[in-house]
């Protein structure tokens, strides 16, 4: 489950880097949370934002500061939400998107934080369904 995450993220991020501005790494990121709910998600996001801002020329930081946000706001309302549902999943991916665009100022924000969301759903029934037994009890 390491490796597919590992693989998971690596690709999202050359993605939303060179090819897309759909907000992938906020899905996964939370992908990410949901499923191993460590701490070093954080750092990681962290990495993950500052290399983005780098390899995309913007503000360094901005990534950064968003992605820990939101890991932030999940793991305040994690005992409180049923979180381990694909309507929360895409409800937050898709909020998630939406904050994330705006902050860059993107257009066509709804369109693709819909497409981002949609895409975080199917990945997370198909982690959910390829490693139900591995997982921490949903």
């Amino acid at each position: 489950m390491n490796a597919f995450f590992v693989l998971i993220v690596f690709l999202s991020f050359i993605l939303q880097a060179s090819y897309t501005s759909i907000p992938l790494l906020p899905g996964v990121l939370l992908l990410l949370y949901l499923f191993k709910r460590a701490e070093w998600v954080f750092v990681f996001a962290l990495v993950l934002g500052v290399l983005l801002d780098i390899v995309l020329v913007r503000k360094i930081g901005i990534s950064s500061l968003f992605f820990i946000g939101f890991l932030t706001i999940i793991s305040i309302y994690e005992r409180k939400l049923e979180i381990y549902t694909k309507e929360f999943v895409g409800i937050v991916s898709f909020l998630g998107g939406v904050g994330y665009l705006l902050i860059l100022g993107e257009s066509n924000v709804l369109l693709q934080a819909g497409l981002g969301s949609l895409m975080s759903v199917l990945l997370f029934l198909c982690v959910k369904r390829w490693f139900a037994k591995s997982m921490i009890a949903l």
